[in-house]
């Protein structure tokens, strides 16, 4: 029997074989079926599946026009389209009776062969919209049921719910359920269910079952046992042996699923495509939920974005003017310092001066993590110290409830990496650990040891055995971890949290963080009975001296200095301190002035040291004079922070080196000299 096939019907063999020939060569979709005779076509419209039917008005026993009116009569045959071909003498009469009697369309004879074939065509599209209509009318109440209830805003517990019901009546089935996979937290919620629903919790949705779940990738229908481990949850039962489950997608990513089981009558797959259209009503509903939680996420996110480049932005002016304030203050106390005698009293006030400058600074630090960009150059870092000021920062944020303990020993521990962004690590991780600690725990413990590498059983294998390292533990007794988050958990953008509690982001920068200073984030936890992170850092010899400490021997010279600034009290200080080195110094507190001053060609100098933000023009644009009209002559800019001081802007600008404020004038004087020593 061949489906959806057009039926030809006249009594005259040539006229049948010439029409064949033409429909199939002009229309080749069509599969034509040929009768001599009405009775056999009615015969065929009663057991065959048919697209429409050409039929002969002028036939000996059964005219056209009855044939018509037959087929429409009979409720065994299909609806489908009926073209009448006539005579062309037939009369107005007669054709407005074929239309009665049931006829779609007339074709007069001669028959163009163009014509025709537009015209079945044009049938042929009646019959297809026809067909899909009449497919959704078998489940067109329900369907539209459902994306009503969709489109006025209905949840997705109140859309599975209808859905269920209306699939357990048409497949007249005792139980059913609507699960959804939840992405962000790994777990699987029930949205709809009867009698199989108790079955579907989290521990037995754990392990074999959930990967069957995410792994159904088509529908499924089991008569009897079954070894699929989600059929195995409820086959025990007397009434569910039969099993139709059908996957909840978007494209290929598994949504969920919804499942019946125990059914009076075996589940085919006639029924099973009967019910796809409402199923797809239900992804859409799913879709949407998703598009809209992942809209209300990244939206959150743009306004933590939003937020933390104003910050940054308010921290770069305040990190700006502040480092101007540490630099004269530890600027005029070197020159104090200086002029004082070796075991002069004075000398121990003014180390104390200096290591209020040496807190300020990192403290700017801190404040600019989240604002500048990151530091291509690594420091030795003290990592003692530098956990008791996370400390001090997260200690206010956590409730009197939790106790924090402390093992940090009294040796210092030093890395070569970037203190600010170490500092960060560490707040998120004692932020994870207080959220972890929110409904269970009160105790938060943070250790610091050594891990020596030639005892290669304390080194963990991804990190270079022949090094010692340090490790800071953080271990909270709060919620713990389950295998399944663990796998995911230093995912970009994954998060067990409720949206707007958390980005998703904190783990993920930590073990980037980590990873860039050669080190490795392990963890252990038990769900329930709380974490630990485990940070290995290589560690490092400490500092020769303190940047404040300098030997009392100064870097020396006599070039001449261009000097610029626009805090006239910070050209002084420069002025003062360069020149007590041997340095000639011409300062402007005005970039203006020194622009216009840099633009003569007749200018003479050795180096150029500027600041970088200042108003009017800039370091970078007074090094692009520099180079435009003194080539090769070196540029040193000093700056607290700036955001516009990448490689590229201080290569295309000519920038020799850039030091950061604050800093002593030894050291500064070093900076100057080695940069002057290295011209050609």
């Amino acid at each position: 029997m061949v489906p959806d096939a057009l039926l030809v019907v006249d009594d005259n063999a040539d006229n049948l074989f010439i029409l064949t020939q033409v429909v199939e060569e002009l229309v080749p979709e069509c599969n034509c079926i040929t009768t001599q005779s009405p009775l056999e076509a009615l015969e065929i419209a009663r057991n065959q599946p048919l697209l429409g039917a050409l039929i002969d008005v002028q036939m000996p026993e059964m005219d056209g026009i009855e044939l018509c009116r037959n087929l429409k009569d009979d409720p065994l045959a299909g609806n489908f389209p009926l073209i009448l071909i006539t005579a062309h003498h037939s009369t107005s009469s007669r054709k407005a009776e074929g239309l009665e009697a049931g006829a779609d369309d007339f074709i007069t004879r001669p028959i163009d062969n163009i014509e025709l074939a537009a015209r079945l065509k044009v049938m042929l599209r009646i019959r297809a919209a026809e067909m899909a209509l009449q497919r959704e009318l078998d489940l067109g109440r329900t369907r539209v049921a459902l994306s009503t209830a969709m489109l006025e805003g209905a949840d997705l517990q109140t859309l599975s719910q209808k859905l269920l019901m209306a699939i357990q009546r048409l497949t007249k089935s005792r139980h059913g359920y609507v699960a959804g996979y939840e992405e962000r937290g790994g777990e699987v919620w029930i949205k709809a269910g009867t009698g199989l629903a108790g079955r579907l919790s989290d521990e037995n949705l754990s392990g074999e079952a959930l990967r069957a779940l995410l792994n159904l990738k088509e529908p499924l229908i089991t008569e009897g046992p079954d070894t699929n481990p989600l059929h195995a949850l409820f086959s025990d039962l007397p009434d569910a042996e039969r099993f139709l489950s059908i996957p909840l997608k978007d494209g290929q990513r598994i949504l969920g699923q919804v499942a019946v089981a125990g059914g009076l009558s075996p589940y085919s797959e006639k029924l099973l495509q009967g019910l796809l259209p409402l199923v797809e009503v239900l992804e859409q509903a799913f879709y949407r939920y998703r598009q809209k939680e992942k809209s209300e996420r990244l939206k959150t996110l743009l306004q933590e974005k939003i937020k933390m480049e104003a910050l940054g932005t308010l921290a770069g002016g305040i990190a700006h003017d502040f480092n101007n304030i540490l630099l004269a203050i530890s600027g005029y106390s070197e020159l104090i310092m200086a002029q004082q005698a070796p075991n002069s009293e004075c000398l121990d006030y003014l180390e104390e001066v200096f290591h209020g400058v040496e807190r300020a600074t990192t403290l700017v630090d801190q404040i600019l993590a989240y604002g500048r960009p990151k530091l291509a150059k690594r420091e030795v870092v003290e990592v003692r110290s530098l956990v008791e000021e996370a400390l001090g920062l997260l200690r206010p944020s956590f409730p009197s409830s939790i106790q924090i303990q402390t093992r940090l020993g009294n040796q210092e521990l030093y890395v070569l990496g970037d203190a600010s962004q170490l500092h960060q690590v560490i707040v998120n991780l004692g932020t994870n650990a207080f959220q972890a600690m929110e409904e269970k725990g009160d105790l938060l413990e943070i250790s610091l040891e050594i891990v020596e590498g030639r005892r290669e059983a304390d080194v963990p294998g991804d990190l270079n055995a022949d090094k010692d390292h340090l490790c800071l533990k953080i271990r909270d007794n709060g919620c713990g971890i389950s295998d399944r988050v663990r796998e995911r958990l230093f995912d970009p953008y994954f998060t067990t949290k409720a949206l707007g509690k958390g980005s998703g982001l904190g783990l993920a920068v930590v073990q980037g963080i980590v990873k860039e200073h050669a080190g490795l984030v392990q963890v252990k936890s038990v769900e329930g009975e709380g974490a630990c992170f485990e940070l290995f850092l290589p560690l490092t010899n400490p500092p020769d001296v303190s940047p404040w400490k300098e030997a009392t021997s100064s870097a020396r010279g006599g070039e001449h200095i261009l000097l610029v600034d626009d805090e006239a009290a910070l050209v002084r200080m420069w002025r003062l301190t360069l020149e007590r080195r041997g340095f000639q110094v011409t300062p402007f507190s005005s970039s203006r002035e020194a622009r216009e001053h840099l633009s003569r060609p007749d200018t003479c100098f050795d180096l150029l040291l500027t600041d970088q933000t200042m108003p009017e023009f800039s370091g970078l644009e007074l090094a692009q004079i520099v180079q435009e009209f003194h080539p090769g002559k070196p540029v040193v800019i000093i700056t607290g922070y700036s955001k516009n001081l990448t490689p590229e802007n201080l290569a295309d600008a000519g920038v020799t080196e850039v030091v950061r404020k604050p800093i002593s004038g030894q050291r500064l004087a070093g900076v100057l000299r080695r940069v002057l020593d290295k011209r050609v």
